[in-house]
């Protein structure tokens, strides 16, 4: 995903201002690379990019089916919005398969054989610590932080589903997991 703005219009200082965000996400995957382009310095790679007269701020983004010329990105011009866009375009790889270990990360692959050793009241109390984090992170802050909480959310509810008919009465676990949903959306976590 490529940002070409010029140093001044106040939509190019607006688009600056979460660019950095947007790096810092992908700052170690090896399938989404981003760039910042100031067209006032790089004109030539600009006018071979950009149709004559465009204003500022331009998204564009690059596939192997799409090189070298792009394609425009036309959505929203937020750090969620352009995340969301390449999940939805394959761009960023699909979510992780506890099952099978597909699209799996290294880090989310780890996490899963952590979780496996839990026993049920193990996984609610980590579910419990998991949604408090989460709900401290979701207000700003790195976004990276904010996926891998929701990966790790999502891995921990699976084993809870997965260990249900490991406990004598389902209370057990359910009843634990009433109280700790009850307590989150009182707004207790």
């Amino acid at each position: 995903m490529v940002l070409y703005c010029e140093h001044g219009p106040p939509a190019c200082q607006n688009a600056n201002i979460f660019y950095p965000d947007l790096a810092n996400y992908f700052w170690n995957s090896s399938r989404v690379f981003t760039s910042s382009v100031n067209c006032q310095l790089e004109t030539a790679l600009c006018a071979d990019q950009l149709p004559q007269g465009s204003g500022f701020p331009i998204w564009k983004y690059y596939t192997a089916e799409n090189k070298p010329s792009g394609e425009y990105y036309t959505e929203e011009s937020s750090a969620q919005a352009l995340v969301s866009f390449m999940y939805r375009t394959g761009m960023i790889p699909n979510e992780c398969d506890i099952a099978t270990y597909d699209h799996c990360s290294e880090r989310e692959i780890l996490f899963i054989n952590k979780v496996r050793l839990w026993d049920p009241i193990q996984c609610a109390k980590g579910l419990k610590k998991q949604l408090s984090i989460n709900a401290r992170t979701s207000n700003g802050g790195d976004m990276r932080q904010q996926e891998w909480g929701l990966a790790k959310q999502r891995i921990i509810e699976h084993f809870i589903e997965a260990k249900k008919d490991q406990v004598e009465d389902p209370k057990d676990i359910y009843g634990n997991l009433d109280r700790l949903y009850d307590e989150r959306l009182s707004g207790g976590l």
